[in-house]
């Protein structure tokens, strides 16, 4: 049976070892995954430092740095330019954003004085997104009333689906605010004031404090109308969006209207522990704007999750902020999201693997504290690792791994790649001591519970929580542990009827969960003969 190792790129649950079960033998295969790109920063008003690091991070690159220099001699891969295609990446994103005619902090309208009034909302101790006070909407009722007007003539004029939005689910709609604008474009002047007086100023108060610049400018990255549906939405959990990074410096969430339940959007970092040194994540209810008109504001790189509508339509604008000079954060963006594009010259699969390291690790310069960076770096060692078994190789893939999840403490697929990792580290050592199979077993149990919680905060988990639960099956079952194996394939014993056919590829999850009911078999038989 495959063993699971989820990556954030490219759509793809990487297989990188087969563990043979004596009641099965089955070819290892792709997986689909959920595509989450960006960097993390901190979840508070003001960004941290991106570039401090410690002696034993530095130590830790340099021996990353000594392996991938030594492997890109042997692959012959040319390094000199990836960051030049990453910086010109960025700058086709600006001029892109200018030729729209959305403007840029600095256009005509004069910005007010003073932004909305806002608050911060946080959670375990820090702010985590700004939201607009109740006497301060930034839409008013009739502007509301026009844009919606604009979008829905847009959509019906549009004889060919025309999607470009990555969680495409039957119901659901989107439209990018400059294609609306080109097609009704009586509703510009609304768009121009509610960026100039509105949005710009609140978010240059909340998150960029003003620089002596004129590369400091606001500007629209990305913009766009999207529609939840859950009157088509038998499932009601499509109406939503899976845990995902967004692409810009801030992203701004504007309420269009009300008459729905569920939805709002919610934060990893809102998982908080009812006790110290105990597996009980609990996630909070998702966060909502307080009224139609109303916003929410919050970094990009901070992990999220469009919660599921369950009744009604819910129709938000997202506006995408970036700065106009802030390369530090879209560069890093576009060298982790370009990993897997950028090697038609390395006429190998191995040569491909260091090419997407140089990528990864480069990610990291820009921001140390990038923890997708050092994730997917650390899938693509272990890939190296697997074709090479080399134990310096694993060694680094761990390191990477421990450390992306020190800055992430709630990502449920960055710890069960953890304890795969420290699972085939273990099998390593003639051995292995009992705190590495507590590491293991506690990575494995937290990365369950996480990915539980955020199905219960309504966001769509699903991969993520059931080959979380057949990793830790079968490590279990490695342990001769058949009831505690059990015990956890028991929870994804009923998911079959979950599965919708608009999904990126459902026989595969299918078969995912048919491997877990034939191990839960086995495992239960041998309960029995106990």
């Amino acid at each position: 049976m495959a063993r699971r190792v989820s990556v954030y790129h490219n759509l793809i649950l990487w297989n990188v070892s087969t563990i043979a079960l004596a009641f099965t033998a089955l070819l290892p295969r792709r997986l689909p995954s959920l595509e989450l790109r960006g960097t993390s920063i901190a979840v508070q008003a003001a960004p941290r430092d991106a570039n401090i690091l410690s002696a034993e991070d530095s130590l830790l690159l340099a021996k990353i740095d000594q392996f991938i220099d030594t492997a890109s001699t042997q692959h012959d891969v040319d390094t000199s330019l990836i960051r030049q295609r990453a910086e010109l990446d960025h700058e086709k994103d600006v001029s892109a954003a200018l030729c729209t005619g959305i403007p840029f902090e600095g256009g005509e309208v004069k910005p007010a004085s003073s932004c909305p009034e806002y608050e911060f909302v946080a959670s375990n101790g820090r702010n985590l997104v700004a939201q607009t006070s109740a006497s301060c909407p930034i839409l008013s009722h009739d502007e509301i009333d026009k844009l919606r007007s604009a979008v829905e003539g847009y959509w019906s004029n549009q004889t060919v689906d025309q999607s470009r939005f990555r969680y495409k689910r039957k119901g659901n709609r989107e439209a990018y605010l400059k294609d609306v604008i080109r097609f009704s474009r009586d509703i510009s002047p609304i768009v121009d004031r509610l960026l100039l007086e509105r949005v710009y100023p609140w978010v240059r108060s909340a998150f960029a404090p003003r620089e002596d610049s004129d590369e400091d400018e606001l500007y629209v990255f990305s913009s766009l109308f999207i529609r939840y549906n859950a009157t088509e939405d038998p499932s009601k959990r499509k109406t939503g969006q899976p845990l995902h990074k967004d692409p810009g410096f801030v992203s701004v969430n504007v309420m269009l209207n009300d008459d729905f339940e569920g939805g709002g959007t919610w934060f990893e970092d809102q998982i908080t522990f009812e006790s110290f040194g105990q597996v009980e994540p609990k996630a909070t209810c998702p966060i909502k704007p307080v009224g139609p008109g109303h916003a929410l504001a919050h970094y990009g790189s901070l992990r999220h999750a469009g919660s599921a509508t369950t009744s009604g339509v819910r129709d938000i604008l997202v506006i995408f902020i970036s700065k106009r000079g802030q390369v530090l954060y879209e560069v890093d963006s576009v060298i982790n999201a370009d990993a897997d594009h950028y090697c038609p010259s390395c006429d190998s699969d191995e040569s491909q693997l260091v090419c997407r390291m140089l990528y990864h690790r480069m990610a990291i310069d820009q921001d140390s504290n990038d923890d997708e960076a050092w994730h997917c770096l650390a899938l693509t060692l272990l890939e190296y690792e697997s074709r090479r078994s080399q134990r310096n190789t694993l060694e680094l893939a761990v390191a990477c791994l421990e450390h992306a999840s020190q800055l992430a403490q709630y990502d449920g697929k960055l710890l069960s790649n953890l304890a795969y990792a420290l699972g085939l580290f273990s099998r390593r050592l003639e051995r292995p001591d009992e705190e590495l199979v507590d590491r293991i077993r506690a990575a494995y149990q937290l990365s369950v519970e996480i990915n539980f919680s955020v199905e219960e905060a309504g966001c769509y988990a699903a991969v993520d929580y059931e080959s979380a639960c057949l990793n830790f099956a079968i490590w279990l079952y490695e342990k001769r542990d058949f009831r505690g194996a059990a015990r956890i394939l028991s929870r994804i014993e009923h998911r079959f009827d979950m599965i919708a056919e608009d999904e990126p590829d459902p026989e595969s999850r299918r078969q995912d969960l048919r491997d877990a009911m034939e191990l839960l078999a086995y495992c239960r038989r041998q309960i029995d003969l106990e």
